[in-house]
């Protein structure tokens, strides 16, 4: 997704049109982070003309992402401080995906004795 998008055509062009409620940010060479509507909702309705995605976006860098070796109660606890239910997963600086908070839980949650 294009950091300089504004937040309207974001909204109608991405979160009402299709299931996901996190998208990355950036260029297909460069991801600057993640976007997610739990941050859009966080900006009022009557500034979605001239935010811009950027100023929305949870940065890859900055303690913002997660490895792919970190405990998952880590994991968990990294999203709680954030606020953040999406979190980008980096491998030697380099996005390899994307863990949602919903799934985490889920799997904790089955997969634990």
């Amino acid at each position: 997704m294009p950091p300089q998008l504004t937040l309207y055509p974001f909204v109608q062009g991405y979160l009402l049109k299709r299931t996901k409620r996190a998208y990355l940010v950036g260029h297909p060479k460069k991801i600057e982070g993640i976007v997610s509507l739990t941050r859009l909702e966080r900006i009022p309705r009557r500034r979605w003309a001239t935010a811009q995605v950027r100023d929305i976006t949870i940065p890859l860098e900055a303690g913002y992402s997660v490895s792919p070796e970190m405990p998952l109660d880590l994991v968990l606890e990294q999203m709680m401080r954030l606020e953040a239910r999406h979190l980008p997963v980096i491998d030697q600086g380099s996005l390899i995906g994307v863990i949602c908070q919903e799934n985490l839980v889920w799997f904790v949650r089955h997969h634990t004795g």
